[in-house]
Order: C-alpha cells, then structure tokens, then sequence
C-alpha cells in the first residue's frame, strides 16, 4: 500500500502559485467565479469535471487532486511549482468551457 500526504488543502491556489487565490476555495468555485454572470449558460458541473481531467494529466507522478486538496505519494519527487502553475495557465479551459454550453442558455 502507498502511503500519502496533504501537501496543500486549496489546489487551485498550489496549482496557480497564487496565495491571493485562497479565496477560491473549490475548482467549482475557479470554474463558477470565471463563467460569473454567464454561469447559467453552461453545465457548469461538465465544465468542472473535465476541467479536474485536465488538471490531472499535467500532475507529476505521484500527484493528485482528491476533494479540494494535492496529495501525493510520501515519496514523490519535489515539482517544480512555477513550471506546474505554467502548465496550468497552458489547459484550454475556455474551450472546454465552450463544449459545454447550454443551448438556450
């Protein structure tokens, strides 16, 4: 069995190397805060669970999202977190937010 560890409770704000992200408690929260008014045009639970998809595949091994929190395995190597925040910046969330727009919405 592999054991874990909490590296951070607030992975949009590790992720983004942003401490001023902490008020972005949830990655449904990021996606919500980003669509603002518009929200109610999208499926904004699709738009969340693909946009965790994303975040997945630019992880390092050893890394994952679970809930709100990164945990990684208590062996895991140590990321380089200013290269991960550019992969993040690098996921298309925009057109992943436009695979699920509402028709009618």
């Amino acid at each position: 069995m592999t054991r874990t560890t909490i590296i951070c409770g607030n992975a949009i704000s590790w992720l983004t190397c942003n401490n001023d992200a902490a008020d972005v408690v949830t990655i449904h929260d990021y996606v919500a805060g980003a669509l603002g008014e518009f929200g109610g045009g999208y499926d904004v639970d699709g738009i969340e669970d693909d946009f965790r998809a994303e975040i997945d595949m630019i992880l390092p091994d050893g890394y994952c999202i679970a809930g709100q929190e990164v945990i990684a395995d208590v062996d895991a190597p140590e990321v380089d977190r200013e290269e991960l925040a550019q992969r993040f910046e690098g996921i298309g969330f925009w057109a992943i937010v436009q695979r699920h727009e509402v028709l009618g919405g």
